[in-house]
């Protein structure tokens, strides 16, 4: 729904499927409205699509093209984030797009799960950082816990947002808010055995691998047993002040091209022959490319009468 602010005039609506800003210039894209929090540490403007994924997986692949409007703002003289993207286990109580301490025995009612920030620290003059956040059961935090930021310093030996552009902060060529769209992808694995730390979590921006963690107990102990995922999640809420409330004003992300799968073989129709060795999609690929079209004719019905 749209927010209706102080001036009693209606803002557009916070989720928006339609034309206005797809991929490729046609077809339909998923647009965020985003408010500006009504202050520091007002968690606001929230919107949250979930795809329910019908069971659980130990592994899977969660891809999204993101682009951000011309001008996106951050506060300054405070440290902002806005969540955006979430893989995670729903545990079965409460609603399934609720994420506070209101789930089975007092959890989130998603756990484990992994969230993913954009932020800017040193009171808002940081470079971007990107926030992986993972949250492990049955308690919140992960033991050790783990936070990786990974748009800087350097990581796995690329210059920090150098990612086939120049500058480090969020609106240079090449980063995320350039006002192209950008390619971001997540790989999520469980531990292997309830408390063992070998759960994976990996990053990657236009292709290139900006981050991960190899040692997550995402079930950890006391967790009665391997939880995977079956959910994956667009959107979440911001800690951006970037103007007064009262002023209604709106700037907009939007997503494309979602895919979710399990790693691919070289003998999947969809790779093309293009898929890496760790079973990724490659980065051009199309939804329903690498597969010929259906032209067949439907048949006939059969067994009709008239009444």
């Amino acid at each position: 729904m749209g927010t209706i602010f102080p001036d009693g005039n209606p803002r557009h609506n916070t989720l928006n499927i339609d034309s206005t800003n797809p991929r490729g210039g046609t077809g339909k894209s998923l647009t965020y409205w985003v408010e500006s929090a009504g202050g520091m540490t007002v968690w606001a403007s929230d919107g949250l699509l979930v795809k329910d994924l019908g069971q659980e997986y130990n592994e899977l692949y969660a891809r999204v093209w993101i682009k951000f409007q011309p001008g996106w703002r951050f506060v300054s003289g405070y440290s902002p984030a806005q969540k955006f993207f979430r893989i995670a286990h729903y545990m079965g109580a409460g609603v399934p797009w609720g994420y506070s301490t209101n789930g089975l025995n007092g959890q989130s009612n998603a756990m484990p799960q992994m969230i993913f920030d954009l932020a800017k620290y040193g009171g808002g003059t940081s470079d971007i950082a990107g926030v992986a956040s993972p949250r492990c059961s049955p308690g919140y935090y992960c033991s050790p816990d783990i936070t990786g930021n990974f748009y800087y310093p350097a990581m796995n030996g690329n210059p920090a947002g150098s990612y086939g552009g120049g500058g480090t902060d969020f609106g240079d060529p090449g980063m995320i808010g350039d006002g192209n769209w950008h390619c971001w992808e997540f790989y999520m694995r469980t531990n292997s055995a309830v408390g063992q730390t070998d759960g994976i979590y990996r990053f990657w921006q236009d292709g290139v691998l900006i981050g991960q963690a190899n040692n997550i107990a995402w079930s950890d102990t006391g967790t009665p047993r391997i939880y995977g995922w079956n959910q994956v999640i667009l959107g979440g809420n911001n800690d951006n002040p970037y103007v007064d409330a009262s002023a209604g004003a709106e700037q907009w992300y939007a997503y494309d091209d979602f895919v979710i799968y399990t790693p691919m073989s070289s003998s999947d129709p969809a790779c093309n022959g293009q898929c890496t060795a760790d079973g990724r999609l490659p980065l051009n690929y199309v939804i329903g490319g690498g597969q010929p079209p259906d032209t067949t004719a439907p048949r006939a019905p059969t067994g009709l009468r008239l009444r």
